[in-house]
């Protein structure tokens, strides 16, 4: 299951530097590090790699919380961007997308993983 956890984060990570906006005619199109938002979530991916990391060394259940909140504020940070592109009609690009389901993923994970023993 931290494997699981591991590879999500990375693929948050992954989906910052992706096309979060496609261009279209008066919308340019913007990659999730050319915004705050982007370099938030970045910010927040990275904190859980190391999370993480230190999990395979000192194996804690209160790393497991630590790391559904940060999921959760990517949830957050993600949904409200996904809302504004959607509310705007704006073509929105599959980096957005994977961050929002892969922090979903990991909340998942990390609620199922935090009721069972550590593996």
């Amino acid at each position: 299951m931290r494997y699981f956890i591991l590879i999500n984060w990375i693929l948050v990570m992954t989906g910052c530097f992706m096309p979060w906006l496609y261009p279209k005619l008066f919308v340019i199109g913007m990659d999730g590090i050319d915004m705050v938002d982007g370099k938030v979530i970045l910010v927040l991916a990275i904190v859980g790699i190391v999370v993480s990391m230190v999990q395979f060394r000192v194996q804690r259940k209160g790393l497991f919380m630590l790391q559904g909140l940060l999921g959760l504020g990517i949830i957050a940070i993600s949904g409200m961007e996904l809302l504004v592109f959607y509310q705007r009609a704006y073509p929105v690009g599959p980096g957005l997308f994977l961050v929002f389901l892969c922090a979903t993923q990991i909340v998942c994970a990390v609620t199922s993983a935090y009721r069972r023993p550590l593996l």
